[in-house]
């Protein structure tokens, strides 16, 4: 395997491994295994809409919504939008982030000469 495909191939698993340790996972209202938290990319992969609904209503309720209300209906649409727009955020951000790993680290060049008692040297990136 190429040293690259081999960063490539760790950052994966290192950040697949971590998210599988820091996110758990719960029960949906379908009775659906859902992993991540609220919000996450995993949450939106594997909660049913209902569940996401269940869960925007329970946010808007606790912001002190009435359910029914023109008020409630403007929250609940609100809460999706943001935490949707966060979870894509957050993949963009992974996915720059997995970008800049595989190019690897800045390399550089120094090239020192000495004259007498001085030293002069020039670096420069590869």
């Amino acid at each position: 395997m190429r040293k690259l495909e081999m960063k490539s191939t760790l950052a994966v698993l290192t950040l697949v491994g971590t998210a599988a340790l820091t996110s758990g996972c719960s029960t949906g209202v379908n009775g659906e295994t859902v992993a991540g938290l609220p919000g996450s990319p995993a949450w939106f992969a594997t909660a049913s809409e209902e569940t996401q609904m269940a869960f925007y209503a329970q946010e808007c309720e606790e912001f002190g919504f009435q359910p029914g209300t023109p008020h409630f209906a403007m929250c609940m649409k609100q809460t999706a939008g943001e935490m949707r727009s966060g979870a894509q955020q957050a993949l963009a951000n992974m996915g720059q982030q997995m970008s800049d790993f595989s190019n690897g680290p800045e390399m550089y060049t120094t090239n020192c000469n000495s004259f007498g008692n001085s030293i002069s040297c020039n670096t420069s990136k590869w």
